[in-house]
């Protein structure tokens, strides 16, 4: 298992729209992909998981990568936070 803290660094935040691109891109690996957040684990595969973090411009996120491919889900996942989604 690995973890990563991870900084939402677009304006907007997690909203819908881009919940559905973090979806798409995540469900392309075999690990399991969880936000850990005040004792609640939401998971990032699923639409309703990234909404519910509800996170905001400049958040950390503590990420838990788990399964075969966890390096490489980790690393998908820092560049799409680091992309600022495509937005501002």
């Amino acid at each position: 298992m690995i973890t990563r803290d991870i900084i939402v660094q677009n304006e907007l935040g997690l909203h819908i729209r881009i919940a559905g691109t973090i979806v798409k891109e995540m469900k392309k690996f075999e690990s399991s992909i969880m936000v850990m957040q005040d004792g609640t684990a939401h998971n990032f595969k699923n639409v309703t998981g990234v909404v519910s973090t509800n996170g905001k411009k400049g958040d950390v996120l503590t990420f838990e990568f788990d399964g075969p491919d966890e390096e490489c889900a980790a690393d998908a996942v820092e560049e799409l936070f680091a992309s600022k989604f495509g937005e501002r």
